[in-house]
């Protein structure tokens, strides 16, 4: 019986090449800067509320309350936009990054099974491994449910 590594954070990492850097950096960076733009969202609206709390000590005149409140919503406007378009290009660098390292995952799969000698297979049983459990589930359809 082959003896399995356990998993971990380092394994994420296994299949990835410094020529990813020009998608990981980029990915890590909109990440954050989605990050931010989380707080930006709450502080613009706690200022609206001040605003709000400012015209009913009678501390801002209603034109005051309608430029300050106007100026804050453009604002949230803007935090959502960039909200949107960050979160975009963090999903799509991410999701490149993450089929990247799935693609080389895959091809050492099937290079390292192409390596192995016929001796390898046939010493394999038939319900071992995954490709076991696969055959078991079309052998036995009802051990699905169990």
């Amino acid at each position: 019986m082959e003896v399995r590594p356990s998993p971990s954070f380092k394994g994420l990492f296994r299949f990835y090449r410094s020529s990813d850097l020009i998608i990981l950096l980029p990915a890590i960076a909109a990440s954050i800067g989605n990050g931010i733009l989380v707080p930006a969202f709450s502080i613009l609206m706690g200022r609206i509320f001040t605003s709000f709390g400012s015209f009913s000590n009678g501390q801002i005149s209603s034109d005051e309350l309608q430029q300050q409140v106007t100026l804050y919503v453009v604002g949230i406007c803007i935090v959502g936009v960039a909200a949107w378009g960050i979160g975009w290009a963090g999903l799509s660098l991410w999701l490149a990054f993450g089929e990247n390292n799935a693609r080389r995952a895959r091809e050492q799969v099937i290079h390292g099974l192409l390596e192995k000698s016929m001796t390898w297979y046939d010493r394999k049983g038939a319900d071992s491994g995954i490709s076991g459990s696969m055959n078991k589930a079309v052998k036995y359809p009802s051990t699905l449910s169990n």
